[in-house]
């Protein structure tokens, strides 16, 4: 591998900070995300509201009103649709929420002329359950949490940027929720998320490069470089644009409030990572290739739920209900492209994480999610069935929630053994393998063979990793089969793998020799009678906990085997000693016989 495409090693300093980074871009997204998801939940957050929404419309500091909520704040005052209002402090127009009793001074901008008005933000209460709101935020949380995830495990730069990325995307908007909206606290939150937002096509442009970099073993050529330096100073003339256009509720010549700009320099950064994914794909072969066009097609369907889909709900009324055909089509894209990346990330290996996955946290995660999905069936269907019918009859009540119950199981049992198929079939077909050949080795007839071809076994299932096999000895334990480089053949019987072997007798996968990344103990009666040792994989995978729990039963039932084999041959030759024995009594007696004879 060239210089080039070396990956960064993890204790570099920029490594370091870029995590660090990724990793707060992340927990802001994540905490932004969970607000909004609480603004959907039927409870009473303490916070009330104006009674008023501002429109998109603003002239010389008003902005135009284009809802006023009945027996709100706003219409006790007197404000109707299409007025024009200006805050004594400008921010407040933001404010989505707001204490009780809180007073605001506002100037109201009518047919009939400029008056002022004082707003008194009534008692809070609680909302009704938003179930839009909470599907768009919990997914943007699972987006947000994939990016800070391959941001910690990635060993390569390409694998930060590409994390600090997610978990830009993951954040679900710019404005403030709940107690998002204080004083103190509105503006600068405004200003962080529109910073993080604008920096997101950044990074997946320089993810994009990064990938080619690393894949073809070459630098990116000068234009491509320059291209990302002048898009993030476009990017960040944009914000700067933007952020003082709405603070200002003015509007720019040409420019007008700046939505239209910041979208379309938010569309191009994506279509130019895009593109040089794409170029990546086509100059790519194998699995490189594979790995290009899976990240082509997830990140193609995250643009389209957020960019994509949403500007055109914007443009179309701002509707985000599930009612809206469009907002259900950026739900769907937005599931599809963090699907796409989960499949790519396990099957394909599209982002090197590092990380061992274990299926049965795969299950249990997925077993989580049918179990809200059915949470959120058994609501879609209360509010279907009317209430009279519902309270007229329990039995009716009860038989849909056994009904419910029913097709959980079956739908779980269902997606469980697709997943299976789809995601863990070549590690089934493996270990399955693997079992197979120790049922067998029970039949095999020489100590020598069984080694060996257990040596085979072991590292065909590790993927062609280096395995070696250490016998018990008259002084201690000595190599019977295999290798493994830079062990030795007679290794000293208290060096500190054989003294943790013995006391801890369970596999061990951590503080291990240099070129050692498993050892696994056989025993005969909770005594150490020798151990496996399996070097790292060749292509630089962990062990599995699923595969190291299969090589230690494997190493443990094969240590039986050649322990019975040891005490066959020990019988074996304990008969041959006492049929040569017995010759020798029959020939000394009739030797003496004999001798007896001839006196």
């Amino acid at each position: 591998m060239s210089e080039a495409a070396h990956p960064i090693a993890v204790t570099s300093g920029r490594l370091r900070l870029l995590k660090a980074l990724a990793l707060i871009i992340m927990l802001v997204s994540v905490v932004h995300d969970g607000m909004y998801v609480l603004t959907g939940l039927p409870f009473d957050k303490g916070l009330s509201t104006l009674g008023l929404s501002a429109g998109a419309a603003v002239d010389k500091g008003y902005i135009q009103v284009d809802g006023v909520t009945p027996d709100g704040a706003a219409e006790a005052a007197g404000i109707r649709t299409g007025d024009w209002v200006r805050f004594d402090r400008p921010s407040d127009a933001y404010r989505g929420r707001v204490a009780p009793g809180e007073r605001f001074e506002v100037s109201v901008r009518a047919d009939e002329g400029v008056r002022k008005v004082q707003l008194v933000a009534p008692p809070s209460r609680a909302n009704s359950l938003r179930v839009e709101t909470i599907l768009s935020g919990a997914t943007n949380i699972l987006l947000a949490l994939a990016g800070g995830l391959i941001a910690l495990r990635s060993p390569r730069l390409s694998g930060v940027v590409l994390g600090a990325a997610l978990g830009a995307m993951g954040l679900v908007g710019t404005y403030t929720f709940l107690w998002e909206n204080h004083p103190a606290l509105q503006i600068p939150l405004i200003l962080l998320f529109s910073v993080i937002m604008s920096a997101s096509p950044v990074l997946l442009i320089a993810f994009a490069l990064m990938m080619r970099r690393e894949a073809f073993g070459r630098p990116v050529g000068v234009p491509w470089r320059v291209m990302l330096w002048v898009y993030a100073g476009a990017q960040l003339a944009t914000l700067v644009v933007q952020s003082w256009v709405s603070l200002a509720f003015t509007t720019l010549p040409l420019l007008g409030d700046g939505f239209l700009v910041n979208v379309l320099s938010q569309w191009a950064g994506f279509l130019i990572a895009l593109v040089v994914l794409g170029l990546g794909w086509r100059e790519a072969t194998g699995a490189e290739r594979t790995r290009f066009g899976f990240l082509f097609v997830a990140l193609t369907l995250l643009f389209m739920a957020g960019s994509g889909v949403g500007l055109l709900i914007n443009l179309t009324g701002n509707d985000f209900s599930l009612g809206n055909p469009l907002a259900v089509a950026s739900h769907v894209f937005m599931a599809g492209g963090i699907a796409a990346f989960l499949y790519a990330s396990l099957r394909h290996k599209v982002v090197d994480m590092g990380f061992a996955v274990n299926r049965t946290l795969v299950f249990g995660a997925l077993s989580t999610a049918l179990l809200f999905a059915f949470f959120f069936a058994e609501w879609g269907a209360e509010q279907v069935i009317p209430a009279e019918m519902r309270e007229a009859s329990l039995l009716a009540s009860a038989g849909i929630a056994f009904a419910l119950f029913l097709v959980f199981h079956k739908i779980r049992d269902w997606v469980e053994k697709g997943v299976e198929t789809v995601f863990f079939r070549r590690w089934r077909d493996n270990e399955a393998e693997l079992r197979r050949f120790v049922r067998q080795a029970a039949f095999v007839t020489r100590p020598d063979a069984l080694r060996q071809s257990t040596v085979t076994a072991f590292s065909r299932f590790a993927g062609g990793a280096d395995v070696a096999l250490y016998s018990q000895a008259t002084t201690g334990y000595e190599l019977s089969a295999g290798i493994v480089p830079g062990l030795p053949t007679a290794p000293d019987p208290d060096l500190q793998l054989l003294v943790r072997l013995r006391a801890d007798r369970e596999a061990l996968e951590d503080e291990l020799p240099l070129g050692v990344a498993l050892a696994l103990p056989t025993l005969h009666r909770n005594e150490l009678s020798g151990f496996f040792v399996l070097g790292p994989k060749p292509g630089g995978e962990l062990y599995r906990p699923d595969e190291i729990e299969a090589l230690a039963e494997a190493a443990l039932r094969i240590g039986l085997d050649l322990h019975a084999l040891r005490v066959e041959a020990l019988e074996a030759e304990s008969r041959e000693q006492r049929q040569r024995a017995e010759l020798l009594e029959q020939q000394v007696q009739r030797a003496l016989m004999a001798g007896a004879a001839r006196a």
